[in-house]
């Protein structure tokens, strides 16, 4: 059966197992957010990247207490399709939000204790499009705004932003006959995916 495709988030399988970085959290009443270091990831899984074209540029780690909400935003100080790859520890039950701005609102700009740039608006200036169940390991465009409802349990995500030295920036996976195209340039997110399993 062929995978149903949107633009807004894709599950995936990859055979080689994903090792967590234990990072201290100062606070685990409160969200917390640092930088992932790409040294933290294990040889095997970038040379499994590496093997496709692909490399990580950088790297951020996220913690949600139980119950939390994050806020509607995007990682991005405009509106853009922008992937990164996402893995989840905990959390389960947690969901994914995805909303359009309303024509004539106005986008807001922030920046992050990371100090990396963000855009948000206000819930009445945004229409819901779309919604998933979040694991481990997905796609997440995270350049359109977003939020997270997490389940009863801490969630620990690290995403990374992935790179091709060919096509740029904003790339999620190479296109590969026997998986899945994933380019973003010209604005096609998750152009075509013709199975999940990455192998």
């Amino acid at each position: 059966m062929a995978t149903r495709v949107n633009k807004y988030h894709l599950p995936l399988e990859i055979p080689v197992a994903f090792k967590f970085p234990d990072y201290p959290v100062p606070n685990t009443q409160r969200h917390y957010h640092a930088r992932f270091h790409k040294a933290d990831m294990t040889d095997e899984f970038k040379g499994w990247l590496n093997l496709r074209g692909l490399y990580v540029i950088a790297g951020e780690y996220f913690y949600t207490p139980p119950g939390q909400t994050l806020e509607p935003h995007s990682d991005s100080s405009q509106i853009s399709d922008v992937v990164k790859l996402n893995w989840m520890q905990g959390g389960e039950g947690s969901t994914m939000d995805w909303y359009e701005l309303k024509p004539g609102a106005a986008l807001k700009k922030n920046i992050t204790s990371i100090h990396t740039l963000y855009s948000y608006a206000s819930p009445e200036d945004l229409e819901h499009v779309h919604s998933a169940t979040i694991g481990s390991p997905s796609l997440v465009n995270v350049g359109r705004i977003h939020a997270v409802h997490n389940g009863n349990s801490p969630r620990y995500v690290y995403g990374a932003n992935g790179g091709h030295p060919e096509i740029g920036f904003r790339v999620a996976m190479v296109p590969e006959p026997s998986s899945l195209s994933l380019l973003l340039a010209g604005g096609a997110v998750f152009a075509a995916a013709r199975r999940r399993k990455l192998d």
